[in-house]
């Protein structure tokens, strides 16, 4: 049986009186482009991934960079859907730099990692830390764990990082740290959303199997 939007906004946890734009959709600032309710209702019947954003080091986020996270979930959104995977609800969050002990800058994988550590949400969205500056060696633009774990209390890296890239470019990045999280290690052929260098946004049917197979993926008609 079809779920109705309010419905799927239980579903999602979502108490009280909701906004779409908000808390349907998790869009801070506004909606990066056309919203499509039935089609986020069906894809919350199927299976998708509720998200935390959490900015680290929040008092240098501009509203440029708050538009930047709502079109980079806007586009990730897009970007798994064509997977047939949802993101549900979507959190924000944040980390004063004072509080944010040193990582507002990331300058290596190792204060990556330790960045999930030391914070998490107690929820079961999974952590997304958005930083502005991702200065690492291996010159990467985020980080994740291949496969991460579905417990915030686990020894292992539980969230994923990224950096804010601006136009297109947060979206995509966000996107590939989410499929490594759920699963995903790089594989080069040419407009996979899962090269080293991110060109493109495929996924081929053993990648999209590997993602709904995973731990953290939610259905709510299970």
């Amino acid at each position: 049986m079809a779920l109705s939007i309010q419905q799927s906004i239980k579903a999602l946890s979502i108490e009280g009186r909701a906004s779409l734009l908000r808390d349907f959709y998790g869009y801070g600032v506004g909606a990066p482009g056309p919203l499509s309710l039935l089609e986020q209702a069906k894809l919350l019947q199927a299976q998708y991934i509720n998200l935390n954003i959490i900015r680290v080091g929040v008092e240098h986020f501009t509203y440029e960079d708050e538009q930047d996270i709502d079109r980079a979930v806007y586009d990730a959104r897009k970007y798994f859907a064509a997977a047939g995977i949802g993101i549900g609800r979507v959190q924000h969050w944040q980390i004063p730099s004072a509080e944010a002990d040193g990582f507002v800058v990331i300058s290596d994988e190792d204060e990556a990692e330790e960045l999930t550590d030391v914070w998490s949400v107690a929820n079961d969205g999974l952590d997304v830390f958005m930083v502005r500056f991702f200065t690492t060696e291996e010159e990467a633009d985020g980080l994740s764990a291949v496969s991460g774990p579905c417990h915030k209390s686990d020894t292992e890296m539980t969230g994923t990082v990224v950096e804010m890239l601006g136009d297109s470019g947060t979206g995509l990045m966000l996107a590939h740290q989410l499929a490594h999280y759920l699963g995903l290690d790089h594989h080069e052929e040419d407009g996979n959303l899962m090269q080293q260098i991110v060109s493109g946004i495929a996924l081929n049917e053993e990648q999209i199997n590997t993602l709904k197979a995973h731990c953290a993926i939610k259905a709510t008609n299970h």
